[in-house]
């Protein structure tokens, strides 16, 4: 079983990156000749000569024990993000992303989400990575637009097209603050 989490947790957040990987998440899988590094709770992503077109990379949990269940049904998955360099070394916006969240598994070799993903530029503001090197512009994403599911095992981003470095921080899942226990 999981870590369930209703409506009137008490915590309201739950980090998945923040200083750290949460226990029991790890970054499971990297493509495409994308590297990824997680460094003082910021995940970077680095593109080389030899990176391919529709790179990603997944932050997964493999033990059940720690497979976040939500049970709120306006929660969202929140983030900050910021562009990157490219293969030349200048700071570079304007990249697109496809968000996977959710329960997946494994069929004929090949990963499954059970959830749909959710494009990046329907969540962010001027609806793309701006190339500001000093901002981190905020995401979030409602629960509900991915599925049904309220299993969260598996969070993957993968590139639109060529990639270009991206840095990551303070992903976690944020309940519905107006839905407090005031009893």
């Amino acid at each position: 079983m999981g870590l369930i989490v209703n409506c009137f947790a008490e915590n309201r957040e739950i980090g998945i990156l923040t200083s750290e990987l949460r226990e029991g998440w790890t970054i499971a899988s990297v493509w495409g000749g994308l590297e990824v590094k997680i460094d003082n709770g910021i995940l970077r992503t680095a593109v080389n000569e030899s990176t391919k077109q529709w790179p990603g990379f997944g932050l997964k949990v493999w033990d059940k024990k720690f497979t976040i269940i939500i049970k709120d049904k306006n929660a969202y998955l929140s983030f900050l993000i910021n562009g990157g360099n490219n293969i030349y070394g200048q700071h570079q916006g304007g990249h697109y992303l496809i968000i996977y969240l959710g329960p997946s598994q494994i069929v004929d070799g090949i990963r499954k989400f059970l959830n749909k993903s959710c494009p990046l530029e329907s969540y962010i503001d001027a609806k793309v990575i701006d190339d500001d090197p000093f901002t981190w512009q905020k995401v979030n994403i409602p629960i509900s637009d991915f599925a049904e599911h309220e299993e969260i095992d598996f969070i993957q981003f993968q590139y639109q097209n060529q990639p270009v470095d991206v840095q990551i921080r303070d992903i976690k899942i944020v309940l519905d603050k107006s839905e407090v226990d005031t009893k």
